[in-house]
């Protein structure tokens, strides 16, 4: 029985080693044929499914796996570049280069624009992703759940594409807003005077009536022009509040100025005809009406200058 056990390991030992390598030589014969790499292929594109939840892409799952699947067909296309073939399949195997050059350019295209989805050449990016698509398919078949990440992962990246887009529109229509409505305001604090005070010149002959006149006329006709350039302004919506208290600062400021003009040709008025210190000195009430509009000007311009200043900061607008 010994002699029986002894004869029959060394045997299944032979029978051990044999097998081994005859199954060491199939794999190594099949990692030598063009269709072991169209499996490693299939495999490596039918896993991006997992990449997805439901009918979209899933974003941080497809930012982790990417660069493994990516690495995964480089180390195939390094192998399959080494790859000694018969004359007849060394134009398939070129063609298969070909296809997972592409197909690796797919997957590394949408990982960069998910790493950047704010980039500005996203809309080319899109395009060359498609491009790569097309040319891959020139080459090989990619599976139908590769094909289905790709074709989320592209509607995926056109809905970046309209929102950078509406958000490029709406930066531009905010900045467009304050840079008209900073150079009206600017203009507007060059001409923002309160004239009660110019009255302590006139009566210490500092200035004349006249020339009061005249800067009163240059005042009124540079507010109409701000007027008019204020009319012409595009507003958008978060703006509104702002181009209210201006417009209204405006509409103040205008009052201020048409009451304190006919307070100061009263005043000439009676200077003229040669009214007593007295007299003159009770004409003071007539300034009552200015100072008050001029204040009402002031608080709501001081209202608008921090409303502004908050619509420039929720918008990031220097």
């Amino acid at each position: 029985m010994k002699k029986k056990i002894l004869l029959v390991f060394p045997l299944l030992i032979a029978i051990f080693i044999s097998l081994y390598f005859f199954l060491n030589l199939i794999n190594n014969s099949n990692k030598n044929s063009l269709k072991y790499y169209t499996k490693k292929i299939d495999e490596i594109n039918d896993s991006t499914i997992s990449l997805m939840k439901n009918e979209n892409i899933n974003i941080n799952k497809s930012k982790d796996r990417l660069p493994e699947i990516i690495s995964d067909l480089l180390e195939l296309k390094n192998n399959l570049n080494s790859l000694t073939l018969s004359n007849n399949k060394i134009e398939l195997k070129n063609n298969m280069l070909k296809g997972i050059n592409n197909n690796i350019h797919i997957y590394e295209q949408i990982l960069s624009i998910l790493n950047n989805p704010k980039g500005k050449d996203i809309d080319k990016s899109c395009e060359s992703l498609k491009k790569y698509k097309e040319e891959c398919l020139k080459y090989y078949a990619l599976t139908p759940k590769s094909v289905k990440y790709i074709d989320n992962s592209i509607y995926f990246i056109e809905g970046l594409i309209r929102e950078n887009k509406d958000r490029e529109i709406h930066e531009s229509q905010y900045k467009d807003f304050v840079d008209s409505l900073d150079s009206i305001l600017s203009t507007f604090i060059e001409i923002k005077v309160d004239f009660l005070s110019y009255r302590e010149d006139i009566n210490s002959q500092k200035i004349s009536y006249s020339e009061m006149t005249t800067t009163l006329e240059y005042i009124e006709n540079e507010l109409s022009e701000i007027n008019n350039e204020f009319s012409k302004l595009a507003v958008p919506n978060e703006g509104i509040e702002s181009y209210k208290l201006f417009s209204k600062t405006l509409d103040h400021y205008n009052t201020y100025l048409k009451s304190f003009t006919y307070a100061l040709n009263k005043e000439i008025q009676n200077n003229k005809e040669k009214t007593s210190a007295a007299a003159l000195k009770s004409l003071n009430y007539l300034y009552t009406e200015p100072e008050l509009n001029y204040k009402l000007m002031n608080n709501n311009y001081n209202e608008f200058v921090k409303i502004y200043l908050e619509f420039k900061k929720e918008n990031n607008i220097q």
